[in-house]
């Protein structure tokens, strides 16, 4: 397999093109296959600059576009299937717009990005431009039984 074996696949997407996309959480990058398995792209790599990852935890797809959750480097990054980067949503902190660990993304139909911020046990919605849709935080409640 060129670039090697898959360094702990975590997740996976179908583009609208037929191509599948292998997030690689310990390789630090999105792998693509056709349909038939045949490799084709690496998207990112080790780092912390934009477009490279750091233990990312989950991806999504949305109008062509790969939404990833780069927990590592504590924020969201858009890019194409070519690695280029089309937005960075985040950044380490407490407050608005900042977050903590994201854990994994989804895409609404209307372009929203809903992020699940482990680190700030929120669930947050932003939209393409990195505006903030809506915040919503919780408190863990811890339960015992007796």
């Amino acid at each position: 397999l060129p670039g090697g074996p898959l360094n702990l696949p975590t997740a996976i997407v179908l583009f609208n093109d037929e191509t599948l996309a292998v997030l690689e959480t310990n390789g630090c990058r999105i792998r693509l296959f056709g349909l038939d398995g045949t490799p084709g792209r690496i998207v990112g790599g080790p780092g912390f600059t934009p477009g490279l990852f750091h233990y990312p935890g989950g991806f999504a797809v949305h109008d062509g576009l790969l939404w990833v959750a780069d927990t590592g480097n504590h924020r969201v990054q858009l890019v194409d299937k070519y690695g280029s980067v089309e937005q960075v949503i985040g950044m380490l902190g407490d407050g608005p717009g900042r977050l903590r660990r994201p854990r994994d993304v989804a895409c609404l139909e209307d372009g929203t990005v809903v992020v699940l911020d482990e680190g700030h046990k929120a669930i947050r919605g932003y939209d393409r431009d990195g505006k903030v849709r809506f915040d919503h935080s919780y408190k863990l409640v811890a339960s015992t039984t007796k």
